[in-house]
């Protein structure tokens, strides 16, 4: 046990600034890579692509507009007409996708659903 111990001090010893170079190199690169992956889900969380004047308008319009109201990441709209709603523009606007039933619409919102309510709904 003894003589492998000193063999491998004596080629820790004679190999030093290459393990001392590759140690170096992994640690910039870990830092690096860590930095990257916090940076990318930084912008994929902040990123939010909601126009309110399209959404507004593929609703229907401001007049169509019933009652509005947020649950978790969905946004329930009621409406005068229903007919008038334009899934292609709703796409457009950002909305991830919807829930049409006989009495409301549901938009349903992937990632920060207050935020997105707060942009098409400023007033409350």
């Amino acid at each position: 046990m003894n003589i492998l111990l000193v063999v491998f001090a004596d080629y820790l010893l004679t190999n030093l600034w290459w393990i001392t170079a590759l140690s170096v190199f992994f640690v910039i690169g870990l830092y690096l890579l860590i930095d990257f992956l916090h940076e990318r889900n930084k912008i994929k969380k902040g990123k939010i692509n909601v126009n309110r004047g399209l959404c507004l308008e593929a609703l229907g319009g401001e007049g169509n507009l019933i009652d509005k109201k947020l649950e978790g990441s969905r946004i329930i709209i009621h409406l005068h007409d229903y007919s008038c709603i334009n899934r292609d523009k709703l796409r457009d606007a950002g909305v991830t996708g919807f829930i049409l039933k006989s009495d409301q619409l549901t938009l349903v919102i992937k990632e920060n659903s207050l935020e997105v309510y707060s942009r098409i709904f400023p007033n409350g």
